[in-house]
């Protein structure tokens, strides 16, 4: 096994933390709920957690955080074989090597900061192919066109001055082995990027350029150094080179770069002394060398390692999700009320029972319309008043005898809490009261006495006005 991102499994060393925050977590929520709602009412509008409870759902979260962990890492097992379809560009890298690239006009040299900057470009060669090539009296080709990034990077770390043959710096024949290896076949898609201080002491530069610029290669001339000059070293590394006892200096030749590029076809970019990040060479290729058409390689078969982070995501996921599932949540069915009033009752009695109710009533005011029965007052119906006084046990007026009605109701006594709410509507205000019996009708409809219900509810259908009368 393998994983893609191995150094997100440090983040496991969190899990033990995360396990002690959710304890505090569960158990500051209940000291909190404690603080201000009294055993009673906790009862009433949570479900009691119990100590087990707390600690399968924090181990269930900490399961969860830990796949998720080991998915993110994006493990790795197994090898299978897959045809790739490569598609890139020909990059030929010319980099001079001449002693005035040790100027120190670029921190730490001309030669390091170029290397150091073509490390940020290889990251940028996504599919494409790069080759190496320094030159100083004469050209060499260090690393041939290829995907291989660790054996160009290993190329690019071995080079010094005394990769090249001795002599005067000679951008022709430079630019001229680079065009001999890239494949003439693919010149659409092929570039050569010139790394220099500009200084062609043998004067053949910008015809090779022109012998690029016929095949439609464009040469990137990147100038390096100080226009204003900077001494060379010596030859053991300390002092200045002298010629007959003149230091010797050397100057970036931009008009050399300039004249290169235009004839080619290509662009000078000079690299900034400072090192600011949009002249780097990554940014100089993101920039200009992107323009160069890709072209599709040949098609390989590769053997790439099988991704198993779904063994992981799914499991992590359900976990999680039965974390969730674990919380105290809220009380089902009609135990979360606020208060005996039209819609907490109701709230206990299902929508479909409530429809039933208004059908009942809709059906007996019919029903009383064919054979001329008439009510013209909202009291309380003599059958159910006869049942009230006869039946119901001693109720006391108001909210007293509605919350025995509601605990009534809960026991399902639905006779009782009927008679009990239309007891507790004697003596109250008249919006209190029709409430009340509106709570009456339900009770009865739930216990099934459907005559009783519409007979409880149907005077209040005939006052205009009336909150119940309206909703119905």
């Amino acid at each position: 096994m393998r994983f893609v991102y191995p150094w997100l499994l440090t983040g496991l060393l969190l899990l033990p933390l995360a396990g002690l925050l959710g304890f505090w977590v569960l158990s500051l929520g209940a000291r909190r709920l404690a603080g201000f709602v009294s055993p009673e009412m906790q009862a009433r509008l949570a479900p009691a957690r119990r100590a087990a409870t707390v600690v399968i759902q924090v181990s269930l979260m900490l399961a969860g955080l830990l796949l998720l962990v080991l998915a993110a890492a994006r493990p790795q097992w197994g090898r299978a074989e897959v045809r790739v379809q490569e598609r890139g560009r020909n990059l030929l890298i010319a980099l001079d090597v001449s002693r005035s690239m040790l100027a120190a006009d670029v921190h730490p040299n001309r030669l390091e900061r170029a290397k150091a900057d073509l490390l940020d470009l290889l990251v940028e060669l996504r599919g494409d192919r790069a080759g190496l090539l320094v030159f100083r009296g004469r050209a060499n080709l260090l690393c041939p066109l290829t995907t291989d990034r660790a054996f160009l990077r290993q190329a690019l770390d071995g080079v010094s001055i005394d990769s090249a043959p001795r002599g005067e710096t000679d951008l022709a024949d430079a630019i001229q082995k680079s065009l001999d290896a890239l494949e003439s076949a693919y010149d659409q898609n092929n570039a050569i990027m010139l790394i220099t201080d500009g200084e062609d002491l043998a004067g053949r530069a910008l015809d090779a350029a022109k012998r690029a610029a016929a095949r439609g290669i464009p040469v990137f001339t990147v100038g390096i150094g100080d226009p204003r000059g900077a001494p060379v070293p010596g030859v053991d590394g300390t002092g200045t080179l002298q010629h007959q006892g003149v230091p010797v200096v050397t100057r970036m030749d931009e008009s050399t770069l300039e004249a290169i590029a235009r004839a080619s076809g290509g662009t000078y970019i000079p690299l900034a002394t400072s090192g600011t990040a949009s002249t780097t060479l990554g940014a100089i290729y993101r920039q200009h060398l992107t323009r160069v058409a890709a072209r599709e390689f040949e098609e390989q078969l590769e053997r790439r390692y099988i991704e198993r982070y779904q063994l992981f995501l799914v499991p992590a996921v359900l976990l999680l999700l039965g974390t969730a599932l674990l919380s105290r949540g809220r009380m089902a069915g009609g135990r979360a009320r606020r208060g005996v009033t039209v819609e907490a009752s109701a709230s206990a009695v299902p929508h479909g029972a409530v429809l039933g109710l208004l059908l009942a009533v809709a059906f007996t005011g019919a029903a009383r319309a064919q054979t001329g029965v008439t009510t013209a007052l909202p009291t309380l119906p003599p059958a159910a008043a006869t049942r009230a006084a006869t039946n119901a046990p001693a109720v006391p007026p108001g909210r007293e005898g509605a919350r025995l009605a509601q605990r009534l109701f809960r026991r399902g006594d639905y006779a009782a809490a009927a008679e009990a709410y239309l007891a507790a509507a004697r003596g109250v205000e008249p919006a209190e009261a029709n409430r009340f019996r509106y709570n009456a009708a339900l009770s009865r409809y739930k216990g099934g006495d459907l005559d009783g219900a519409a007979e409880t509810v149907h005077p209040m259908t005939m006052l205009p006005g009336q909150a119940a009368a309206a909703e119905l």
